[in-house]
């Protein structure tokens, strides 16, 4: 069902508005307040998918039982996050130690071929005394969407060609493994994450002008390095990530665009952020935070078997804010003094 899904949730919250190209497993993202979809920066874990909007995020990309809750702040985010994005920030935040159900395999069937089998495992141990947790997550979800729907042939005024064929080439194929392990707890703890995503779908084109072999395969994954650590009043984290894409298009009969294309896109960002607060009451928490990252986007004309030149952009960001809270914690105040530098190379 679509509730069961990461744009489902977005949907319910107050200022969401999720636009969603066609039925399960379809494309779909959100926009917050009016903003544009690139405008908001959807995190994993407080990493972001899409960097400075980088480019917009497929919801359907993201099963939703791999994630314990969904944040939404609509605006600008928490200084944590070292972003500002016009639109909010959704972050996504993976189970913690704490699970009410260490194991869980589901699997649905329905209509037009659609199947999925979602598991999960979790456990807890020691490793020479050093307490570990571990997570893993596995997703599979295929569907053939081939339904049939009412075609005018793109004669809205001649009634004789009208049709009712079936939808061809709208298959869809997808695999997310989500693994985490985490060592120690309290005042140090050490987090490695990794989540891949691979993609397989068909591009069915317009209604009047079905395309029969467009195709577009889509790998992800993001590995993910924190350290955490306490003492006394004042906390630490440390994060560091790199995380590619690429996105393959073959449209070589020009079915959907402009003329014949094949082409590869690769996007891969690099980044590390600190992140450090200190109580110095029960009403006043500063913190501080720095962030440095390097995105670096590749495009192949496999067609033409060329390739454009690499283009880089560097980003740092430093962040000074603070948690007041006032009226026996009923009112809380988050000030937030933030400075970008970016440097775009070859654009």
């Amino acid at each position: 069902a679509r509730d069961a899904s990461v744009a489902g949730v977005l949907e319910r919250v107050a200022g969401a508005r999720v636009l969603s190209l066609g039925g399960l497993g379809d494309f779909s993202a959100v926009g917050i307040r009016g903003s544009s979809l690139r405008q908001v920066q959807v995190f994993i874990d407080g990493i972001p998918l899409n960097p400075d909007g980088q480019q917009v995020v497929n919801l359907a990309e993201l099963p939703l039982l791999a994630f314990e809750r969904v944040e939404v702040y609509r605006g600008g985010g928490p200084a944590r996050f070292a972003a500002a994005p016009i639109g909010g920030v959704v972050n996504l935040v993976t189970p913690e130690r704490s699970l009410a159900a260490p194991s869980l395999l589901q699997v649905s069937a329905g209509q037009l071929g659609s199947a999925r089998m979602d598991a999960l495992q979790a456990g807890a141990g020691e490793l020479g005394g050093v307490p570990v947790d571990a997570l893993a997550f596995a997703e599979v979800f295929s569907t053939r969407g081939d339904f049939r729907y009412f075609s005018d042939n793109g004669t809205p005024y001649n009634l004789t060609d009208d049709s009712r064929p079936r939808r061809a080439n709208n298959d869809k194929d997808q695999l997310t493994v989500h693994g985490r392990v985490r060592l120690g707890q309290g005042p140090l703890r050490f987090t490695l994450l990794d989540a891949f995503l691979s993609r397989d779908e068909g591009l069915p084109g317009h209604a009047n002008a079905p395309a029969g072999a467009t195709r577009m395969q889509t790998t992800r994954n993001l590995l993910v390095g924190q350290v955490d650590g306490q003492q006394g009043q004042g906390r630490l984290t440390g994060q560091a990530w790199l995380q590619q894409r690429t996105e393959t298009l073959d449209d070589r009969l020009g079915e959907v665009g402009l003329g014949e294309q094949w082409s590869r896109y690769g996007f891969r960002s690099l980044g590390g952020l600190l992140h450090g607060a200190r109580a110095l009451g029960p009403q006043l928490v500063p913190a501080l935070t720095l962030s440095l990252r390097q995105d670096q986007v590749r495009t192949d004309d496999l067609l033409a078997e060329t390739a454009a030149p690499d283009r880089r952009r560097l980003s740092g960001t430093l962040a000074a804010s603070a948690e007041i809270y006032a009226w026996q914690d009923r009112l809380r105040v988050s000030p937030v003094l933030q400075g970008q530098v970016l440097d775009n190379r070859a654009l």
